[in-house]
């Protein structure tokens, strides 16, 4: 499902057209659950700094990975088949 308004949504911070599409971390939250039914489900520091942040809809299976930087988050990539799995304690995958 391709969402282009939340491309929109993410456009006004962007400088320049490389640069990837950022909002403020706050606004991006209650937009992202508003129109897409998305939370944050997690969140974890990016190897050379920066953090990951991760929404999704476990109802429909959307889901939104973003970076953030600083007060912003900016939009890394969307789709769709999200599927939340039970933890598995290393060293006992089959």
């Amino acid at each position: 499902m391709l969402r282009p308004a939340l491309f929109a949504a993410f456009m006004p911070f962007a400088a320049h057209a490389q640069e990837a599409p950022c909002m403020d971390r706050n606004d991006a939250i209650v937009m992202m659950h508003a129109q897409y039914g998305e939370s944050p489900i997690g969140e974890g520091e990016l190897d050379g700094g920066g953090w990951v942040v991760i929404f999704a809809n476990p109802i429909t299976g959307s889901f939104t990975i973003t970076r953030a930087e600083g007060p912003l988050l900016c939009l890394v990539t969307i789709g769709t088949g999200w599927i939340i799995t039970d933890p598995v304690p290393p060293g006992h995958m089959t």
